[in-house]
């Protein structure tokens, strides 16, 4: 947690005087603040967006390998099918 709320890209705002200048604390406090969020979203983000593929790699290995699994079954069913054709047909 304490990195999700970090500024994006490490991009904000210093203060550009010294002392106390409140506009210069409200436009850094701001930007600062636009920036974690932007980063806290951003970072929402990619995280969905990995998991979704993450399901959908998933999903399709489980698919592949049963396929890989009903192949040989496949291949001898298709060669007696083949077999019945030519002697009974």
């Amino acid at each position: 947690m304490r990195t999700f709320f970090a500024p994006w890209k490490r991009i904000y705002a210093d203060r550009e005087t010294r002392g106390f200048d409140l506009a210069d604390l409200v436009v850094t406090f701001f930007i600062n603040f636009i920036m974690r969020v932007f980063g806290s979203i951003m970072r929402s983000a990619v995280i969905v967006v990995g998991m979704f593929t993450l399901s959908i790699v998933i999903i399709a290995g489980l698919v592949f390998f049963l396929l890989w699994i009903l192949v040989p079954l496949a291949a001898v069913l298709f060669w007696m099918a083949g077999m019945y054709l030519i002697i009974f047909k």
